[in-house]
């Protein structure tokens, strides 16, 4: 049984059975203070499709500044709910006006020893959010479908076992409307994505990454070539995450390299064998809360004609 990260038992409660909690969690200051910062920086000629997020910045310096900003102001609200934490990575999570710009069904990346303890991203939106501007959508209990499992970089290099079943997924995301303010805290092993934004505007969100503080980081990363595939496991710093990127990553395996400056402690086969999709969604179906929602199947079909 990992470690608890919450020291309140019903919110860990919650955590564990669902694979996420909403807290409220800024307030107008603070909300206030982090737009001024988003919309101060400058992006450089750093590109800006439909969704972006500033750890996948070139500039690792940028990214770092960022983050720092990040943890100080929402570290300080967020530390009290948590048993002695380390906060390793942290975003401003953004998604353009883009009738098709569905962020679809996926897991983050494994960050820790699963088997030990647990990985969060705190997901906190700096205005309010729902379903026409992207807010975000989970799948219950998806944290605990594939245990075991090493969530790797890059992609799209390194398939995952939710590859073929996006479209499948799409239309049982549960969206939370929430104010500017409200963190969802998701498992990072939790299935999660979001509607296109279809409002006037940006929405500007930010995403921190928590475990406890005695959790050693972890990153998995396809080997360039490896045949069958395997994945090289490090032992990593945050600062990992101010170089690396998704697509820093996907570079360096297009290029044939591996991540510098880290240590290599293991290799293990990629993925799990493949998911049917009746049996993909009888796992959907086996959580009470999950339910098919029309409004998003509709958009999903959208996006879908629209890509062919």
């Amino acid at each position: 049984m990992p470690l608890p990260l919450f020291l309140d038992p019903e919110l860990e409660e919650r955590f564990v059975r669902d694979g996420f909690l909403v807290l409220p969690l800024l307030d107008a200051g603070q909300v206030e203070r982090l737009l001024r910062f988003y919309h101060g920086l400058d992006r450089g000629e750093a590109p800006k499709p439909a969704f972006h997020y500033s750890m996948d910045h070139p500039d690792s310096t940028y990214v770092d500044r960022v983050m720092q900003e990040l943890i100080e102001v929402i570290g300080a609200s967020l530390r009290p709910h948590l048993h002695d934490a380390q906060l390793f990575t942290a975003s401003f999570v953004v998604k353009e006006s883009h009738p098709h710009g569905f962020v679809p069904p996926h897991q983050d990346w494994s960050f820790v020893d699963e088997s030990k303890f647990r990985s969060a991203t705190v997901w906190t939106p700096l205005m309010d959010v729902d379903m026409d501007n992207g807010a975000l959508g989970v799948i219950h209990g998806s944290h605990r479908f594939f245990d075991g499992q090493l969530r790797a970089s890059p992609a799209p290099q390194c398939r995952s076992v939710l590859s073929e079943h996006l479209l499948t997924l799409m239309p049982w995301l549960d969206v939370h409307p929430l104010p500017a303010g409200h963190a969802l805290i998701f498992d990072n092993a939790l299935i999660h994505g979001s509607p296109p934004n279809v409002g006037e505007g940006a929405r500007v969100a930010a995403g921190i990454g928590v475990t406890r503080a005695d959790a050693g980081l972890r990153h998995h990363y396809l080997l360039p070539g490896s045949e069958p595939p395997q994945l090289e496991t490090y032992a990593v710093e945050r600062e990992f995450f101010t170089r690396f990127g998704n697509g820093a990553l996907s570079e360096l395996c297009d290029a044939g390299g591996r991540p510098d400056g880290v240590e290599a402690i293991g290799q293990t086969p990629n993925g799990l064998p493949p998911v049917s999709k009746e049996k993909m969604l009888e796992l959907v179906s086996s959580h009470p809360r999950n339910r098919l929602d029309p409004v998003i199947e509709e958009k999903a079909r959208s996006v879908a004609a629209h890509f062919g």
